[in-house]
């Protein structure tokens, strides 16, 4: 379903730290997506991922984004 909407998505990584087993990351990204009426629309927006160590694995805990509104 997604390959529907989206026709490209880059992700820029920005800042990446840890602290004991606890590691977070957030950036950037852009996008183009399909709309109504066979148009396409550029998008942009922020993220930040929460990662824990569990034993010997990274496992995300938390992640969420953002779409940043459209300058007019």
């Amino acid at each position: 379903m997604a390959t529907k909407i989206w026709n490209h998505l880059d992700i820029q990584q920005g800042l990446c730290q840890s602290d004991g087993n606890v590691a977070w990351e957030s950036g950037t990204w852009t996008g183009n997506i399909n709309v109504p009426n066979e148009q396409t629309t550029d998008v942009t927006g922020n993220f930040l991922l929460i990662s824990q160590m569990a034993g010997s694995t990274l496992r995300i805990k938390a992640h969420t984004w953002n779409v940043n509104p459209a300058m007019p």
